[in-house]
């Protein structure tokens, strides 16, 4: 098992915000294109998937929210709720994660739904209070923001997100950090408390 932090918004093609994602994640080239197999399980505090489907080294993961935090205001301070628009606000999910090889008596399971992924990766490193873009190195706390196109029953979807993970420091700052970085590079970006929510959450709505 590995701890990871987590925050990630789901946003259709149209969202007035994808033009500047997608000129944030510019030049560089898709890192994974595959399809996940994820279970619904009706709880969005249970993650499991079979992490490219149909490939030799496909793996099962199961993951388990440990917390979460939020709705937290990381844009402009401005009066009014946490979700207005012109602002970001996210939510900060704790998770513990394991994953082995597929095949186990999962998937003879209905409830499963295949999503086509294209992603791309910025990385990030922090050690203390030093956050740089970057790989980590050993003993820094890894960090990645990413955008992803993803497919869905045929329907198109936009996921940015940031993920941190590490054995040690104070994982949930790190990530708060990195969150925060990265959203100044991207610009004004409109992401709201909405439409903040992990793949388990995300697959119980319509598609």
């Amino acid at each position: 098992m590995f701890r990871t932090c987590e925050s990630r918004w789901f946003l259709r093609p149209d969202h007035p915000s994808v033009p500047l994602l997608e000129a944030a994640f510019s030049g560089l080239d898709p890192e994974r294109t595959a399809t996940d197999r994820y279970l619904v399980t009706g709880r969005d505090d249970v993650g499991i998937k079979v992490r490219g489907h149909g490939r030799p080294d496909a793996r099962l993961e199961v993951k388990l929210r440990q917390g979460a935090l939020g709705p937290i205001a990381l844009g402009p301070v401005v009066a009014g709720a946490v979700d207005e628009p012109g602002r970001a606000a996210a939510t900060v999910e704790l998770w513990s994660k394991a994953s082995a090889t597929e095949g186990s008596d999962l998937e003879r399971e209905t409830a499963w739904v295949e999503v086509a992924k294209e992603r791309r990766l910025r990385r990030w490193a922090v050690r203390g209070d030093v956050v740089e873009e970057r790989a980590a190195a050993e003993g820094e706390i890894a960090s990645q923001a990413e955008l992803c196109r993803v497919r869905r029953d045929g329907a198109p979807w936009i996921t940015f997100g940031v993920e941190t993970h590490g054995d040690h420091g104070d994982l949930v700052g790190a990530h708060l950090a990195v969150l925060r970085r990265a959203l100044a590079s991207i610009g004004d970006v409109e992401l709201r408390a909405a439409d903040a929510v992990g793949y388990p959450a995300w697959l119980q709505r319509d598609p």
